[in-house]
């Protein structure tokens, strides 16, 4: 997942859903659309390399003979995943088109986990889109359909195209395997954006689907398929959740004063950012240092002008802490313990020790539920564990500089965003993006990252950088403690 995002002069911003930022298309200087008015703004996405090795691993089988509408069609699928978060199922988009017309038929997407997948939902809705010629042909149900109490729109989507971004599944879950479905509508061509990386698929789709005498193209926008499927790659391969640390930083490296003032380190358009980056993960990581010193609310609130909500609750919120006793003396009312409007977990070691008792009780009369592991060194590897475990696909660390060096000493950071804010703040005691107990005696043996963009942010023209590890992930330098 990256975010890329450029403010040019334009029209005000319409009404679309975070994935429309996602265009990838090169703007000019001055675009045809410019206006006048500096006030207007227009976000859109300049270029599509950034995006992480195991993304890119996915987007290698591209097919050549991709027409524009093939393009057009899959943008769409794009934009209609995005509508949801449905981990740890992937979010999936699908268009079912009649070819001669281009006329599109019906929509869909997957919603939640265990509801019928985005295949499916487009070939549903194709019976709004039949003329009456059709009426009682979509209504027959198949010996297929009947067995697994669905209707499939037999006749709806003969002969029709089918755009997915992900490969449709060919297995048994909670839900039938979306290949026959498709098989039984009488589709003549699938158009897919990446393969499934789940190994029930992987490859075994889009087989089916030919062994059907359907027509099956592989590789339409690969880069921006595999992008958006960055953390279900990730979990799916390593068993555990793809994470991505977040911080905003001065020129100097800090990430607040001496004192501790951190408000506001970057420009408000790139705090609107990481509310939508926000949005696209399934929870957000900190550690008990960082809830006694910001009191962050950690909700999605103040998305970038034109953004929707996902269809999703809002993100976890995750807090990792092996004083949990304390962290409840300091911050009694803290904003993470109302959880009115978004679920709080914090994850501590075990302790039996009557304070830690009463802090327990104190968090869950408040709906905050409290997990404890034996206590060990770390927090992150129980963490990352139990986030795999609920469903977790994405997950943004949000966390001072200990716990980042912890995450990282342990594996759980996969992608960097770093905004960068044009001041100088100085100051050896002022708080940098990863602690000082980590470190290196040589610069040969620091640890490499990656950059893979940088990227302006207006109008305050702070800097956006992103990057991914070089190095193996689950590796700590040598030298470090």
């Amino acid at each position: 997942m990256h975010l890329a995002f450029q403010i040019l002069p334009g029209h005000a911003p319409r009404r679309h859903h975070f994935q429309d930022f996602f265009t990838h298309q090169q703007l000019p200087a001055r675009p045809r659309w410019a206006l006048a008015n500096p006030c207007h703004t227009r976000w859109r996405l300049t270029s599509t390399d950034s995006i992480s090795p195991d993304a890119a691993a996915a987007a290698t089988a591209v097919d050549d003979d991709t027409a524009d509408s093939d393009i057009h069609f899959m943008r769409r699928c794009l934009e209609l995943a995005q509508r949801a978060r449905p981990s740890p199922n992937p979010p999936v988009g699908c268009v079912i088109v009649e070819p001669d017309t281009a006329r599109v038929l019906g929509e869909g997407y997957h919603e939640r986990a265990g509801m019928p997948h985005a295949e499916v939902n487009a070939l549903r809705a194709c019976s709004g889109c039949s003329d009456a010629g059709r009426l009682a042909d979509r209504l027959l149900h198949t010996e297929w359909g009947r067995a697994h109490g669905w209707t499939v729109p037999l006749g709806a989507a003969r002969g029709a195209h089918v755009y997915v971004s992900l490969e449709p599944c060919n297995h048994y879950g909670r839900t039938p395997p979306c290949t026959e479905a498709l098989i039984q509508a009488q589709v003549a061509r699938v158009v897919i954006g990446v393969l499934d990386p789940d190994p029930r698929t992987a490859g075994g789709g889009a087989e089916r689907l030919r062994r059907a005498g359907i027509a099956v193209q592989v590789g339409v926008l690969a880069a921006e398929c595999a992008t958006l499927y960055e953390g279900f790659t990730h979990r799916v391969r390593y068993q555990k959740p793809f994470g991505i640390y977040k911080y905003a930083m001065t020129l100097d490296g800090k990430i607040a004063t001496a004192t501790g003032d951190a408000r506001w380190v970057s420009g408000s358009a790139s705090r609107r950012l990481v509310h939508a980056l926000r949005d696209r993960c399934d929870a957000v990581v900190v550690g008990g240092n960082t809830v006694r010193r910001d009191d962050p609310e950690l909700t999605v609130r103040d998305l970038p002008a034109g953004v929707t909500r996902v269809n999703a609750p809002q993100p976890l919120r995750v807090v990792l802490t092996r004083q949990l006793a304390r962290l409840v003396r300091d911050a009694p009312d803290a904003k993470l313990w109302n959880t009115a409007r978004a679920r709080t977990v914090v994850v501590t070691a075990h302790a039996r020790e009557t304070e830690a008792e009463e802090a327990v009780r104190y968090l869950r009369l408040r709906g905050v539920e409290v997990v404890s592991f034996a206590p060990t060194a770390s927090t992150v590897p129980q963490a990352l564990a139990w986030l795999y475990h609920v469903g977790c696909c994405t997950v943004l660390w949000e966390c001072g500089g200990a716990l980042a060096a912890e995450a990282l000493r342990c594996g759980a950071l996969h992608q960097f965003l770093v905004f960068v804010a044009g001041k100088i703040v100085g100051g050896a005691g002022a708080p940098t993006p990863i602690s000082t107990d980590w470190q290196v005696s040589s610069m040969r043996d620091a640890w490499p990252l990656d950059i893979r963009r940088v990227q302006r942010i207006e109008p305050e023209h702070d800097v956006l950088i992103t990057a991914y590890p070089a190095a193996p992930a689950a590796t700590a330098p040598t030298d470090a403690p």
